[in-house]
């Protein structure tokens, strides 16, 4: 498995990592839950299946994976707070 940061709608950096993998045959694409990223994936998604990959899309819950990891992480953090609040340990 390997990890392409796009840093934006570009499918550049996908077929650049494609070419350096030939034996690849599957593409997660992980884009924000968006406009933008709704759009870039469809076009990327018609690219690499012309190309006779297999594609799945991953979204995040909120607007990017960061959102959902920052929401993930208060969520820890307010339950640590509640369980000292109520003096229980787990």
């Amino acid at each position: 498995m390997i990890w392409i940061a796009c840093c934006g709608t570009s499918i550049q950096p996908v077929l650049d990592r494609l070419r350096q993998n030939p034996k690849l045959d599957t593409v997660y694409l992980c884009l924000d839950n968006d406009d933008a990223g709704n759009e870039a994936c469809d076009r990327m998604r018609d690219a690499l299946e012309d190309m006779g990959l297999d594609v799945e899309r991953l979204t995040p819950r909120r607007k990017d994976w960061n959102d959902d990891l920052c929401a993930k992480f208060e969520k820890h953090k307010e339950d640590a707070t509640r369980t000292r609040t109520h003096g229980r340990l787990f």
